[in-house]
């Protein structure tokens, strides 16, 4: 049976969490606006800059979706989410600081609801020589994927693959006008010197007879 829905099937918005440079976290809202279940993986890709914390992943919240007429489709705050035994990690080897963290989380969105994940991370601290040109910036990172799956592996899903925009991280940045005042100050004292040992080794001091 078709049913025309209003808005899109699947929504999710993603954001972060925190105001420090040291830690983090991500904000994943996913809503489904269908009358059924729907399956589906949810995937990362962090860059090495960022060092997710496994332990910290929950779903947060699992609310109704608010329909336009006021009334709203209960739902049991204890439905079953997250799948934790599932989940794939894939962290970057220890000392690489090249590639990125692969998070793979499985999640059965129940009808018409708004599920709300999170799970936190730490920034790591790079060295001066690894920041970009326009450090102040901060760190692109890539957005996220969510993928509607069937539950029948002979049936492709009818729904869309979703992406997030990307989102901006703010690393410990140092103060990288620091070397050029020092290069202006050890520039002007070695100037000031050179030119006073040049000026007496150069200088002929003579005696002018009074008149």
């Amino acid at each position: 049976k078709e049913v025309n829905h209003p808005a899109t099937p699947l929504t999710i918005t993603r954001s972060l969490r925190g105001f420090d440079q040291t830690r983090g976290a991500f904000s994943i809202v996913i809503t489904n606006h269908l009358p059924e279940e729907v399956d589906c993986w949810y995937m990362e890709s962090v860059p090495w800059i960022i060092k997710p914390y496994l332990s910290s992943l929950k779903v947060e919240n699992i609310r109704p979706l608010q329909e336009t007429s006021g009334s709203s489709h209960t739902q049991s705050t204890s439905f079953n989410v997250l799948d934790i035994g599932r989940v794939v990690y894939h962290p970057p080897k220890t000392g690489d600081r090249t590639s990125p963290t692969l998070l793979e989380i499985p999640l059965t969105l129940p009808s018409r609801s708004v599920i709300q994940l999170s799970f936190e991370f730490e920034k790591m601290f790079l060295k001066y020589t690894e920041h970009p040109p326009d450090a102040q910036r901060g760190w692109d990172l890539p957005g996220g994927v969510l993928t509607p799956i069937s539950t029948d592996p002979s049936v492709p899903s009818r729904l869309p693959r979703m992406y997030t925009p990307p989102l901006l991280a703010d690393l410990a940045t140092p103060d990288f006008s620091m070397p050029y005042n020092v290069i202006l100050l050890s520039g002007s004292l070695l100037a000031l010197l050179f030119g006073m040992t040049f000026n007496m080794l150069t200088r002929r001091f003579v005696l002018v007879p009074s008149s």
